[in-house]
Parts: structure tokens; C-alpha cells; sequence
């Protein structure tokens, strides 16, 4: 059933409830979700001149728009043009292929966040997208995107996850001052959430479930590498401590990092080598996870 699905249809069927919150906005309604009011204050105050982490992605957004009379309204304007223009561009470089439908599928279920919340690391799933598509350079499109979200250069080797806080230790330790690292430090503060049982107990599910779908596959390289991956994000949230906010971002991240785009479609864009199939059980499941994540559209967004 699901080979038989286009793009097409499965792009404007995702995206209704967000051109619906679109037109609920437009006709007066107040639409609140969450972080943007956070990014108007951080685009009205970026200084080109100072080193920050995300530089680019922050340099991108006071660009466009740090003479703009700004509204959340206008952010996730921009947030659904990014992502329907990165769309167009990877079917332009994959005609034929299902590379364009995987990328929907692996970026469904994180569009919630991604076109209401997470901006930045929107810019850089696109960035990275859009560059892979064109260069066909998997590291130098990594490079590219972990400038717009710094969380994004795990895609080099995702199980690193587990050096997360290794590496914030080095660089907190370099003698010149990054605006932002006070703010990664701050996910870090939180006292261990299982002590005070704060951790969701289907945190982390997706990740899991997915790895299995490898097993059974007898993919057993992506589901080491996927498994790895898991414990590498239960270990930096419940041992170092990093915030639920930030281990659900990684989490997120873990899924679209072994997702149908970036195992399957991936390799066709950079080798112009034949497409291959995902197993349809993987298919199926991230058609699950978009449908549970829509579902949730109700908890992130507030109207008034």
C-alpha cells in the first residue's frame, strides 16, 4: 500500500494543520506556540561581530528579518517556505526516485517542532538537505548545518552522542568567551530526572522501536548503530543530567538520523546510486509517529 504513495499527496496531507493555523491567524485569532516570542528577542538583539554557536542560523534570520516588524505569524511563514523550497530542490536532484517522499517521511513527525518551535534546527535539516542534494557531500553538508544548530554535527557518527558532555567540557574550557554556552550549560543543571521521576516512561520508544525494525530486517549495522545511539542519549540525560527539553531534541534527531532519508535516500543522492527500499515496517512506523505527533499539535499550540 505504501509503495504506491507519491510525494505529492503525502506533502500537502501533512501540511494542512499547518497552512490551517495559517489561515486561523489570519483572520484574526491570536496564535501562540512555543520559543518564537524567544527568537523575535534573539533576532532583534543579534550582533554579527560576536561569536555565538548556531552563527549562522541566527545571522540568516536577523537578515531577513532584523528590520522587519516581527510576529510569531510571519516566523512560521518563513518556517513553511524553508520547508517547502528544500522539498522542491531535492526533487529537482532526485526526479524518479522516492528520495523526496522518504525526506517527508523522515521530517513528518518532527514538523510540530520544527515549523512551530525549533526554527534553527529546521534551517539546519534543510540546509543540510539542500546542500547534500547539490554538492554531494555528506560532511561538508553536516558542516553546513551543525553551523545553523550545533546539535546537527552528531550526523557525522550519531552514536558520539554518548561524548556529548565531553565536549562541552572542552569547550568551556577554551580561553575565548561563545555567547550560547551559558545556555547549554543550563540543560545540564537539572538534577538527574529519573531520581525525581520527571523522565516520561516512552521516552526514548521511538528510537528503540526503530532499531528493532533494523533487526528484524537483518540491517544489524544501523540497528547497533541505532541502539548505541539510545543508550548514548539515556545515558547524557540520566547520568550527566541533560534537561527532558534538550534529550527529547536529540531523541528527535536520533529518529530522523535513521530514518528512511538519511539510510536509504541518502546514498542515492551523493553516489547517484539506485534507491533502496526501507524495510515496510519502518515505512509504516513513521507514518504512525507523524500521526501521533500531529495528534499533539493540540499541546503545542494555543490559541487566544
Amino acid at each position: 500500500m505504501f509503495k504506491k504513495i507519491s510525494a505529492g499527496p503525502t506533502l500537502l496531507l501533512i501540511l494542512v494543520p499547518y497552512f490551517s493555523l495559517l489561515i486561523i491567524s489570519s483572520l484574526g485569532n491570536i496564535v501562540v506556540t512555543r520559543d518564537l516570542d524567544e527568537y523575535i528577542f534573539q533576532i532583534s538583539i543579534f550582533d554579527y561581530s560576536s561569536l555565538i554557536l548556531d552563527y549562522v542560523s541566527w545571522a540568516i534570520l536577523n537578515l531577513i528579518f532584523g528590520n522587519a516588524i516581527l510576529n510569531q505569524n510571519i516566523l512560521r511563514i518563513f518556517a513553511l517556505t524553508l520547508f517547502l523550497l528544500t522539498c522542491f530542490i531535492i526533487y529537482l536532484r532526485s526526479k524518479n526516485d522516492r528520495s523526496l517522499y522518504y525526506f517527508i517521511l523522515s521530517t513528518g513527525f518532527l514538523l510540530p517542532v520544527l515549523l512551530l518551535s525549533q526554527i534553527r534546527l529546521l534551517m539546519a535539516i534543510c540546509l543540510f538537505s539542500i546542500a547534500v542534494s547539490i554538492t554531494r557531500s555528506r560532511y561538508f553538508s553536516i558542516f553546513l548545518g551543525s553551523l545553523c544548530h550545533f546539535s546537527f554535527v552528531l550526523m557525522v557518527f550519531f552514536p558520539s552522542v554518548f561524548l556529548v558532555g565531553v565536549l562541552l567540557e572542552i569547550i568551556t574550557s577554551l580561553s575565548f568567551n561563545i555567547s550560547g554556552l551559558d545556555r547549554i550549560e543550563a540543560y545540564f543543571e537539572l538534577a538527574k530526572s529519573l531520581e525525581f521521576g520527571k523522565t516520561p516512561i516512552y521516552f526514548g520508544w521511538e528510537l528503540l522501536f526503530i532499531s528493532l525494525i533494523y533487526l528484524y530486517s537483518k540491517n544489524y549495522r544501523t540497528f547497533i548503530y541505532a541502539f548505541v545511539s539510545l543508550l548514548g542519549i539515556l545515558y547524557v540525560h540520566n547520568v550527566l543530567g541533560l534537561s527532558i527539553d534538550a534529550s527529547r531534541r536529540l531523541l528527535e534527531l536520533g529518529v530522523f538520523a535513521y530514518g528512511p532519508f538519511m539510510i536509504f535516500a541518502l546514498p542515492r543522492l551523493i553516489n547517484n546510486e539506485e534507491i533502496k527500499i526501507p524495510p515496510k515496517f519502518l515505512t509504516v512506523f513513521m507514518w504512525l509517529l507523524m500521526a501521533i505527533q500531529t495528534f499533539k499539535l493540540t499541546e503545542l499550540v494555543k490559541f487566544s
